[in-house]
């Protein structure tokens, strides 16, 4: 049928099964690819920023896959009763703490701390996979949304979803100008004022919420967080507030396009495919 803008809201506004589909289940969806590609992209641009390091995202530093193994509560049920994105904020910022501890002899050097990110990532993975197996009749679920899965039927996951990453993304945003400092070399950042190993650890935290938050959501989207910041920087956006902007549009941009390619794939082929896992290829 038509898909002109006055067909879509006379659709909207009816009440039959297509109706419901559009209004709890495409629009949703479309938006929240929109919010937590920015949301990724944000946080890939703040851990680059940081670290000085152009391979730095959630994927890279392995705080996906952290936030997700922390998720998988099969032996404290009772943990979930503090809320996923705290389970997720926990498992992010313990797997940040273990890549920077093991890196931390190397100076902190960009290749050992991707490489540490990435082998951890696959040590969260494995451990993940292997519950899910060894626990299928509980966790059969847990493959697609772990892979990143932004199917919708509601509201009720988008409103809060939107309202943190906007928020931690207006935080970004405003402490832009010190962090900026980061620029620096430490000594130069002291001798003006500024407090190197704070602005680093207040930059980090913002990622990790971001991506727990994300992550507690819809699962594990690939890469999004590295690409996002990428094309910014190819770009030729060089202010830290500037990249934030542009990396939450590029990142909101790639995640809505993979969905939808997702969506058109899922119907070819009639199974369900994993946004994550178009956007890992």
């Amino acid at each position: 049928g038509s898909l002109s803008p006055a067909a879509i809201f006379n659709l909207a506004a009816g009440s039959d099964t297509r109706s419901l589909l559009l209004t709890q289940g495409w629009i949703p969806r479309f938006l929240i690819a929109l919010v937590a590609g920015a949301g990724l992209a944000v946080a890939g641009a703040l851990f680059q920023h940081t670290l000085k390091n152009p391979l730095a995202s959630p994927s890279t530093l392995g705080l996906a896959g952290g936030a997700k193994l922390a998720l998988v509560t099969l032996y404290v049920p009772g943990a979930l009763a503090i809320g996923q994105e705290t389970i997720a904020l926990l498992g992010a910022l313990v797997v940040g703490f273990l890549v920077f501890a093991l890196a931390r002899r190397s100076g902190f050097s960009p290749l050992i701390v991707i490489l540490t990110g990435m082998i951890i990532a696959l040590y969260c993975g494995a451990v993940t996979t292997a519950l899910a197996i060894i626990h299928h009749e509980w966790l059969k679920s847990l493959f697609i949304w772990g892979s990143g899965d932004l199917t919708q039927d509601g509201w009720y996951i988008l409103e809060p979803l939107a309202a943190k990453v906007m928020m931690g993304a207006a935080l970004a945003i405003a402490l832009a100008r010190p962090l900026e400092m980061l620029n620096l070399s430490d000594h130069q950042a002291t001798v003006l004022g500024a407090s190197p190993a704070r602005l680093r650890l207040l930059c980090l935290l913002i990622g990790c919420w971001l991506t727990a938050t994300i992550v507690a959501a819809v699962g594990i989207i690939g890469f999004v967080g590295l690409a996002g910041p990428a094309i910014t920087r190819m770009m030729g956006f060089r202010r830290l507030r500037s990249k934030l902007l542009m990396s939450a549009v590029f990142g909101a941009l790639l995640l809505c396009a993979a969905d939808q390619g997702v969506q058109v794939l899922s119907g070819y082929i009639g199974t369900l495919v994993p946004a994550g896992a178009l956007t890992g290829i």
